[in-house]
């Protein structure tokens, strides 16, 4: 049987910062709206819209990007330097937006 092993790669990094911050941000809004629907209804998505346009989406992405912080942290301490990469590259655009809505 083969066990399965995370390898230190630029990939990962970067998959998982790409897709860490837009699920919490989902999961946040879920929780923090207690909106009645699914996570793929139109009804969360037109919240988060809604609050890109009146500028209020700076503190929950600042929540949604703290734990990738935590992660990068992780890969330092584990030695992961090509996963560590990647999810700093990964989180760059998230940071950008970010500024854009500060």
């Amino acid at each position: 049987m083969s066990k399965f092993k995370i390898k230190d790669s630029f990939w990962f990094g970067l998959i998982v910062s790409v897709l860490l911050p837009p699920v919490l941000l989902i999961l946040f809004f879920k929780t923090k709206f207690t909106i009645n629907a699914g996570i793929f209804d139109a009804v969360l998505y037109e919240a988060i819209w809604r609050n890109i346009e009146r500028g209020l989406l700076a503190p929950d992405m600042i929540s949604a990007l703290f734990p990738s912080l935590i992660l990068f942290f992780v890969f330092f301490k584990m030695e992961w330097w090509k996963a560590g990469r990647g999810l700093v590259l990964g989180t760059v655009p998230y940071f950008l937006f970010l500024f854009y809505m500060l």
